[in-house]
């Protein structure tokens, strides 16, 4: 049996699926990559958008999620990543951001 889900371990696991993929993973990618369960653990221990906040506080790039209507701060995130990658404009950054994580969503 698996070790239980813990802050730490969520932490560790989802650290390497963002090193791994490049950027906070979809639903979608940890299921591919065979890690529903961590998908599932975030969303049981504080909620996606937590974790997806999380991981952008520690300065890990950002991407959308399958979650809800994303929030300013996921589109202020993404749209900081998306410039920093060569975006054109601030504003048309957090367009282009906002429409990826409604996609997403």
């Amino acid at each position: 049996m698996p070790p239980a889900w813990t802050s730490k371990r969520i932490n560790a696991e989802l650290t390497a699926a963002v090193s791994a993929i490049g950027h906070f993973p979809t639903r979608t990618e940890l299921v591919a990559r065979g890690q529903r369960s961590l998908w599932e653990a975030m969303r049981r221990n504080g909620g996606i958008e937590h974790w997806q906040t999380k991981v952008a506080a520690t300065g890990r790039p950002d991407a959308p999620a399958d979650i809800g209507a994303p929030s300013h701060e996921s589109i202020a995130v993404a749209a900081y990543y998306r410039h920093l990658a060569g975006g054109s404009d601030p504003l048309s950054d957090w367009f282009a951001a906002e429409a990826d994580l409604r996609v997403a969503a």
